[in-house]
């Protein structure tokens, strides 16, 4: 007579997670016992080495068992073996089901046990999922500790602290609606008075508790002059052609010409007023005094703006296209103020690095701040890329996957999907921060960027084109900029990003440094996915005509996401809609999906950061 035991074990990770570690070859042993094999292919060997109980008394089931059936899908697994050298029907059966709120539960069954045996079997599987439990509860343990910062930048204009960042998050998070959110004193940032918004962690989704700051920058480009914009205006109107946009062409060409044709008829009411027509009649007469009533045109147009007070005069000008001259041009005048914009963004990005609640770090930049979000990002880099804490070792394979990107086995080669970049470049940023290194940022998100004009927009000067910036890598790309190095195979080149960067563990000798593979000083984007929302443009008001694809001027690893027109607002004006719910919801919900708000690592990486978080020295410092 023969019976059957079941051992059960709930978990807070979904059936995929759960599955992959219980095969992952690494990890076997670990819940087996050593030694113990795991081929869960038809027909493969499961192997468990005997445990001992009492002296002689054997507790473990048949070293082998050979696997007869099995069924993965997302939501489930089942794998069902036959032991060898039983009598009867001697079956082991595992199975992964989904629960509620993302879980899963995990049975082993044993069927076939002989009598009087039930008690030691049942103990025997009740100690091998009570080791499975404990670590399957230390990287629950890392999951519920991880948090993740969002880094809101705002745009142009006259912007209040935290209004941005209150109308980001309700556009965001919808599905906090009648939950508590948390607005906290923001203690990174160096504005006096500031504050956060903490969103509570759904691990149902795979997301983390989110804490969203607002990088505040508006107080520190005031008292710009009209002169000053003007000034930049006629600089970037007079800009080579090439540089400009192809949809804006025909609109600066139109007004290079209302501008010689004013000019003109500036010079010819001067002519007719000063020199003039003895006889003041004919068509000579009629012509200049129409070109005289043109030239007084813009004077008449501002002075009536001035009627309404100068703030009329002042709200697009200076307080507006201010915010843009003052940082976009590279005038000596202006070099204060875009220091003191980067150097806020800089303390704000180091603090919440070093502050150890951090695990992820994702910035947002809307309009101008899109420009400041990526320059604070470029110069951060620089300054952290080599920053790390003691490792004994490091792998590089994911950060290798990546450059491999951009050496294609064949030729004529076939852009990889955005889908594979994004993969491998998130992978890579996983085993970055896994080796130590202090570099949080894995996501840059653009919205109505001017970055789509760079080359028109940050020319320093006309003997400086663009196209030289990123080839000295002043403008990190996406993907970055290559050098030809030798290959490991004789006779070949390989386009490389990544250098070979040395350094020491404290107590070892330095004549003996270690080493490891870095991405350079212009390689962010090699870790950074980088995604941008633009409405697109079309007629002269209609769409967002600030913002369009990166792709062409920044790379081809941007992904570049077309939102659908928003409706409302004059003209179809859209630059202001990004998160605006009035009236659609459809490119909010594009905006949540470039976030990559949720974090659906596995058990694996859970428990290596558990391991890291108590092996690694966080005092050790770049050597």
């Amino acid at each position: 007579m023969s019976s059957q035991v079941t051992a059960g074990l709930n978990t807070e990770f979904p059936v995929p997670s759960v599955v992959g570690f219980l095969l992952d070859p690494e990890f076997i042993e670990t819940w087996l016992g050593e030694g113990a094999v795991l081929d869960w292919s038809v027909g493969g060997r499961i192997v468990i080495p005997p445990t001992v109980g009492e002296p002689g008394d054997s507790v473990a089931p048949a070293s082998t068992a050979v696997v007869q059936h099995v069924r993965r899908t997302q939501s489930s697994f089942a794998l069902r073996a036959v032991w060898g050298g039983r009598a009867g029907n001697s079956e082991l059966i595992l199975r992964v089901s989904t629960r509620p709120q993302g879980r899963s539960r995990l049975r082993i069954t044993e069927t076939g046990i002989p009598a009087g045996n039930e008690a030691k079997r049942a103990q025997f599987w009740s100690e091998v999922l009570g080791e499975l439990d404990w670590q399957i509860t230390a990287a629950s343990d890392e999951r519920r500790r991880f948090r993740q910062a969002l880094v809101v930048v705002h745009g142009i204009g006259q912007q209040r602290p935290t209004t941005t960042l209150r109308n980001f998050v309700e556009a965001v998070f919808p599905d906090m609606k009648g939950t508590r959110r948390f607005v906290k004193p923001d203690y990174a940032s160096p504005l006096v008075g500031a504050t956060s918004v903490t969103v509570p962690g759904r691990w149902a989704m795979n997301r983390p508790t989110t804490d969203v700051y607002e990088l505040y920058w508006a107080h520190l480009i005031r008292d710009t002059t009209t002169s000053e914009v003007y000034a930049w205006a006629f600089r970037l109107v007079w800009a080579p052609l090439g540089n400009i946009p192809r949809k804006l062409q025909p609109h600066i060409v139109i007004v290079r010409m209302l501008m010689v044709t004013v000019s003109v008829a500036l010079l010819a009411a001067v002519t007719f007023l000063f020199v003039g027509n003895s006889r003041g009649t004919g068509v000579p007469a009629i012509l200049a005094g129409s070109a005289a009533f043109l030239a007084l045109v813009p004077g008449l147009v501002w002075k009536v703006a001035g009627l309404f007070g100068s703030s009329a005069q002042n709200l697009l000008i200076a307080n507006i296209l201010g915010d843009a001259s003052r940082y976009l041009d590279s005038q000596p005048a202006n070099v204060q103020a875009r220091q003191s914009v980067r150097e806020t963004g800089l303390r704000l990005l180091d603090e919440l690095h070093d502050s150890g609640r951090y695990g992820r770090i994702i910035m947002y930049g809307h309009s101008l701040g899109s420009v400041i979000a990526y320059d604070i990002l470029a110069h951060s880099w620089t300054r952290r890329n080599r920053s790390h804490a003691a490792a004994q070792s490091m792998k590089t394979p994911a950060l290798r996957a990546v450059e491999d990107l951009m050496n294609p086995r064949s030729s004529p080669a076939e852009p990889p999907p955005i889908s594979t970049v994004r993969e491998r470049q998130n992978a890579a940023w996983n085993e970055f921060t896994g080796n130590g290194f202090r570099w949080l940022v894995s996501d840059l998100v653009t919205a109505g960027s001017p970055l789509a004009h760079a080359r028109w927009l940050l020319s320093p000067d006309k003997h400086t084109p663009f196209k030289q910036l990123v080839a000295d890598r002043s403008m990190p790309t996406c993907p970055p900029q290559t050098t030809p190095v030798r290959s490991p195979k004789p006779g070949r080149m390989r386009a490389a990003f990544t250098y070979t960067h040395r350094y020491c563990i404290p107590g070892e000798p330095r004549l003996r440094p270690r080493s490891v593979l870095v991405p350079d000083h212009g390689a962010l984007f090699a870790l950074v996915r980088w995604s941008n929302l633009y409405f697109p443009h079309t007629g002269f008001l209609h769409g967002d005509p600030v913002g369009g694809p990166l792709q062409p001027t920044f790379g081809r690893w941007v992904d570049d996401i077309k939102l659908p027109q928003p409706g409302g607002g004059a003209f179809g004006f859209a630059h202001t809609k990004y998160v605006d719910t009035s009236r659609s919801r459809a490119h909010v919900a594009l905006l949540r999906g470039a976030l990559e708000l949720p974090v659906t690592a596995d058990i694996v990486f859970w428990l290596n950061a558990s391991s890291s978080r108590t092996t690694r020295n966080p005092d050790g410092e770049d050597s």
